[in-house]
């Protein structure tokens, strides 16, 4: 997680437990990031509120949670690069 950003996500973590287990490559996506565990009920709601933050967040463990985020942000890349066209004063997109 990015310092100062995510802060409802950062309130709600806890402590990393001193032997987790991180992914190959994690420290490199960790440059510059803090490392948060955080609590959940249900994988799609924490997946949403983490897509919300953008490149503030990135999720390494849970992989269900990880991929997720994955698909979510590529629908909404998707939409970016689909285009949108105003009918009737309803944007309509289209490719989605």
């Amino acid at each position: 997680m990015t310092p100062e950003r995510a802060g409802a996500v950062r309130a709600r973590a806890v402590p990393v437990p001193p032997d987790v287990t991180l992914p190959v490559g994690a420290d490199r996506v960790l440059a510059g990031r803090e490392l948060v565990a955080v609590p959940y009920r249900l994988g799609w709601e924490l997946a949403e509120e983490v897509v919300g933050y953008g490149d503030a967040v990135v999720v390494l463990e849970p992989a269900d949670v990880r991929d997720q985020v994955v698909g979510m942000l590529r629908v909404a890349a998707t939409l970016d690069r689909a285009g949108a066209r105003v009918s009737g004063g309803v944007e309509e997109v289209r490719g989605a």
